[in-house]
């Protein structure tokens, strides 16, 4: 006879709790009641901490991925009851609520922390009453909050209990959830949050953060590609910084930029990336104010160069590069000052970034066991080998407690397995530290080394392109041409990518020259050229580059005026979008972001500002990207 096995009512319940795939209490408490992690909602009663408000920007809301017919199961509890919800779809539609849930409300309410940890009712026996909805649509929801249903309400509350579980195609699937500026709060300073969360980079690297037992009482997690602030040099960025500081400096204390989840992003909808590798590494030229590192690389990351002279310091360059040639701009100065004649041997070490990943916190008092960063995918580097464990760095330098670091004020050559601690730090509530934490998945190393080659004797004193239709015409003049051979002349369609097209011989003489492009193919409008300006011995550089602009035929425009602009004041228009808001830049022709904003919609369904950076801009050409979360509009400026 087959025998009849009763488990006991407790076992029952351990068992569902181990297969349980709630996402949302489930995690921030790491499936135990006895730890510490709630969401919240202006703390401090501070507006720029706007998680998950009302109509709050992109970078804080609370998201929700879904495919049409998919279905979302949720349900919070709240200190106090009085926070409405209201669920929008990826076009900014409220398709759910307003609605109010509290104690009394016969489903959306969870009682207690063992349901929010077994899940909502309609899946999980034991669980939760929940709420439910359809998505009509696929693309990423939202799900915002307002207490007593009003936006400008800041008053703090928290969310004891939430949870947030999608089912798709009859199955549940964990890593839909995310936001780009989590706020979390363990409602003491004592209480350790031992959570793990899950970050996304913009090239599709995975990594786990184990937050590890840190007492940081209320706090934000938004992680980034530069450090505690989005203004100044990548070196400088990534040192931490004290949040006043920042913003006197019209930067954005740990700006926002990736995608982080609660639980390793499911794969279907945030697929995995692959790492590139450099290609090259040249000293194109020395003994002048602005020289040319040039490295290629097959994708986009980050590289930090180091110039190891016979005699002096060292100088350290830090740089994002794109897909391609990139030239990393040198001054031509050594570790003093000194301008490096030609002919001197230099050692050149480049180290090329992947996965490249900031964590800036802010006002977080106590970390006595450090940080643990796992990579999770891809697992492989481009040539098959398999990745080490990350290493975790950190730049303390510039924060005047250097006694409350554990273990060290900074860590320029890595960490592993427990790493950045410190203690009572955050006790400055009038201008707290942004504390950064940055690390990669891996790293490729070249050194070169190379002379400081000939510089090329020659004046460019004009170089300049114009459209007409379907062709674009290049002209240029020269004051002199002493040991010049030839010129190149290259074209990109997206000023990464440049090949060459044509090649005029030098005139040996001060003298205007002229180049006639005719291959403008269909869906082009934007052209880019340069020169590769060619020495009778074979040495070479680089102009500046210039744009060619052909119009183009969509529904959206944007105006900007004086274009000539004088690098002070920008008038900004942009019709035709279809998102609420949009991320502006002004970018140099080298990726610099020199200016960074976020405009909302006005009345008239247009975008329009005046656009004022902190420092003037140089003269020169600029480009102005707009980014929303379905195109990439770009626009060159020019600064006379």
């Amino acid at each position: 006879m087959r025998k009849v096995i009763q488990l006991p009512l407790v076992l029952l319940f351990l068992i569902t709790l181990k297969n349980t795939s709630a996402e949302g209490s489930y995690e921030l408490l790491k499936a135990s009641c006895s730890n510490y992690g709630y969401l919240q909602i202006w703390d401090n009663a501070d507006p720029q901490r706007n998680f998950a408000t009302y109509d709050c920007p992109s970078t804080s809301r609370l998201n929700i991925r879904l495919n049409a017919g998919d279905r979302i199961y949720y349900g919070y509890a709240t200190d106090v009851e009085d926070v409405y919800y209201r669920i929008k779809n990826p076009n900014g539609t409220v398709v759910k609520g307003p609605a109010l849930i509290t104690s009394a409300s016969p489903k959306g309410w969870i009682t207690n922390c063992t349901k929010a940890i077994t899940g909502p009712d309609s899946l999980y026996a034991g669980g939760y009453k929940c709420l439910s909805m359809q998505a009509g649509m696929t693309g990423d929801y939202s799900i915002e909050f307002a207490v007593n249903n009003n936006a400008t309400s800041y008053l703090k509350r928290i969310f004891l209990r939430f949870d947030i579980t999608v089912k798709s195609g009859g199955v549940v699937k964990k890593g839909r959830v995310w936001s780009k500026n989590w706020d979390i709060t363990t409602n003491g300073s004592n209480n350790a949050f031992v959570a793990n969360l899950y970050v996304y980079t913009l090239d599709s690297v995975v990594t786990k953060i184990d937050f590890n037992g840190i007492k940081p009482y209320g706090f934000t997690v938004a992680c980034n590609s530069y450090g505690s602030t989005d203004v100044g040099s990548l070196k400088e960025e990534r040192k931490s910084n004290y949040r006043q500081t920042i913003i006197t400096g019209s930067g954005l204390p740990g700006a926002p930029e990736y995608k982080i989840f609660l639980n390793d992003p499911d794969s279907n909808q945030f697929p995995t990336g692959s790492v590139g590798h450099v290609t090259s590494l040249i000293l194109q030229t020395c003994g002048q104010d602005t020289n040319c590192i040039e490295i290629t690389v097959t994708k986009s990351g980050q590289v930090e160069i180091v110039l190891v002279f016979p005699t002096g310091p060292n100088i350290t360059i830090v740089q994002d590069v794109n897909a391609g040639t990139n030239c990393i701009a040198w001054n031509g100065l050594d570790g003093n000052g000194l301008l490096v004649p030609t002919g001197t041997m230099i050692q050149l070490q480049s180290n090329y970034l992947r996965g490249i990943t900031h964590l800036p916190m802010t006002d977080v008092e106590n970390h006595s066991n450090g940080f643990i960063v796992s990579l999770l995918r891809p697992s492989k580097d481009w040539n098959g080998q398999p990745f080490g464990s990350p290493k975790i760095f950190w730049d303390d330098s510039l924060l005047i407690d250097p006694a409350n670091s554990i273990d060290g004020v900074s860590n320029m050559n890595g960490c592993t397995g427990g790493c950045h601690k410190w203690t009572s730090r955050g006790t400055n509530n009038a201008d707290p530290e942004v504390i950064n934490t940055w690390w990669y998945i891996s790293q490729q190393k070249d050194t070169i080394v190379q002379y400081c080659t000939a510089i090329l004797a020659l004046e460019l004193t004009e170089f300049s392109a114009e459209n007409h239709e379907n062709q674009n015409d290049l002209y240029w003049k020269t004051s002199s041409e002493h040991n010049l051979d030839h010129f190149e002349i290259e074209r990109s369609f997206d000023n990464i990518h440049f090949v060459n097209i044509g090649k005029v011989m030098a005139k040996s003489t001060a003298t205007n020259y002229y180049f006639q492009d005719n291959d403008l193919l269909l869906g082009n409008f934007h052209f880019y050229y340069r020169l590769k300006i060619v020495g009778e011995s074979g040495n070479y550089k680089y102009s500046s580059i210039v744009i060619a602009e052909r119009e183009i035929p969509v529904s959206h425009e944007i105006t900007t005026y004086p274009n000539p602009c004088d690098g002070r004041t920008i008038n900004f228009l942009l019709t035709g979008i279809d998102d609420p808001d949009i991320e502006i830049k002004i970018i140099t022709l080298q990726g610099r972001v020199v200016y960074k904003t976020t405009l909302q919609k006005n009345e008239e369904g247009n975008f329009t500002a005046v656009l004022k950076p902190q420092n003037q801009l140089q003269n020169g050409l600029y480009m102005l990207n707009c980014i929303t979360e379905k195109e990439f509009i770009s626009k060159g400026i020019i600064v006379k």
